[in-house]
């Protein structure tokens, strides 16, 4: 392999194999995408010249007072399984962290790290390089005694540190997924909460006539038979009415929570979740926090539901639109309100149809993709917030702006 000079750091081709590497990791849109990193990993390896050794990545998870660790072979057949509890010599050395362990600097109890190693590439390891990084170990290992140098060392070093970006971009990924997941959820609750009184109105108005009827039958002298089906048909009414009045009550109890919030940091960590999609498109983000901004009493997952909403229409609508898409995002204080915009300089929307942006089920999207609830669903939620979501004049693209009260018995003013 290519020598490392120890005055001036990694070589040319050390440094464009680890660059195309990085970007391997930053390409990922989501956890499930991780094997395509993994091949090119196992491509940098035999661009740095030791795809002929038989590379190991042990992936480490805490579990209570123990660990887990699973490890994946990265030659060709990249197969993966569970290291038994009883093979500690990986897990000692993650413990320990910070130190390599190699045969080129020879450790206690060598022979019985060597004896592991070969049980987990199937062959005798005679010579090793196993480096520690917070989230697991990579090992080289060989069946020569003395393979491996410093030059393979400080290589392997410099790879761990790719390593350690890609498994928190996986976690980084994973949490943005599972938020939006819940953000469906609030979107489901939010409909429901729309939605399903009005039905349920709808449905009591015949029921009344069906009740009232049936009452005004019972006041009359009626056959036994008659008379027993229009009771039966009374009883299940009133039933039907209960069960109703329960639906009521309960989407009117599905309220969740609310608690103080610094609204800069929510959005903050709003534009941090989505930063890198902005960047992968080319889209130029800016954000301008309100000084002194006081906290608002809120949810905070409605409110990032709200913003994400709001970021991911600027970027549709600059998508296929601007070569140099630009988005700003803003907080300020407007009188009793704190105001979060969003200004894009996309398509924008037209005069026509911008009274009808906040209609359930209204949609511009081709093919009715997104269903058209996403404006819907966030006026719902600045509304139930006290607040207000509303389209504001700008010279270029859309700006829109969210505005949630301020309690001013209760003004917490930190930022």
């Amino acid at each position: 392999m290519t020598p490392v000079d120890e005055d001036f750091g990694p070589s040319e081709q050390q440094r464009s194999v680890l660059t195309r590497l990085h970007k391997e990791v930053w390409r990922l849109s989501n956890a499930d995408a991780s094997p395509t990193f993994y091949a090119a990993l196992r491509h940098s390896l035999a661009a740095l010249g030791l795809s002929r050794y038989p590379a190991v990545l042990y992936r480490v998870k805490p579990r209570g007072n123990g660990c887990e660790v699973r490890f994946r072979s990265l030659c060709g057949d990249g197969w993966q399984q569970s290291l038994p509890p009883d093979d500690r010599a990986v897990i000692e050395l993650w413990h320990r962290g910070g130190d390599v362990r190699s045969t080129h600097e020879p450790e206690p109890n060598l022979s019985r790290v060597l004896m592991a190693a070969s049980r987990h590439v199937g062959r005798p390891v005679c010579s090793l390089v196993e480096i520690p990084f917070p989230q697991g170990v990579l090992g080289l290992y060989s069946s020569q005694a003395g393979a491996f140098d410093a030059a393979d060392i400080h290589c392997l070093e410099q790879l761990v540190v790719v390593l350690t970006v890609f498994f928190r971009r996986l976690d980084d990924l994973r949490t943005l997924a599972a938020k939006e997941s819940q953000v469906r959820q609030i979107q489901r609750l939010q409909l429901a909460g729309g939605l399903v009184p009005d039905m349920v109105l709808e449905l009591k108005k015949p029921l009344a006539i069906l009740l009232g009827e049936s009452d005004l039958l019972l006041e009359k002298e009626l056959d036994a038979d008659v008379d027993a089906a229009v009771q039966a048909i009374n009883r299940a009414g009133l039933q039907v009415r209960a069960t109703s009045d329960r639906i009521i009550e309960f989407v009117g109890s599905l309220r969740l929570e609310k608690e103080w919030l610094d609204f800069n940091g929510l959005v903050l960590e709003t534009l941090e979740l989505v930063h890198r999609v902005f960047v992968r498109k080319g889209i130029e983000i800016r954000h301008d926090m309100g000084r002194d901004m006081p906290w608002v009493h809120a949810h905070a997952l409605q409110l990032q539901q709200v913003v994400l909403n709001l970021l991911q229409n600027s970027i549709e609508a600059i998508d296929g639109h601007r070569v140099q898409g630009q988005v700003h995002v803003r907080t300020r204080t407007r009188g009793k309100r704190v105001v979060l915009q969003v200004l894009d300089n996309g398509s924008g929307v037209c005069p026509d149809i911008a009274p009808r942006i906040f209609d359930p089920f209204f949609t511009t999207k081709p093919n009715a993709r997104g269903g058209g609830l996403g404006l819907s669903v966030c006026a719902g939620i600045a509304a139930e917030h006290g607040g207000a979501l509303q389209l504001e004049p700008c010279k270029m693209g859309t700006c829109m702006a969210l505005e949630i009260p301020i309690c001013q018995a209760q003004v917490m003013d930190r930022n």
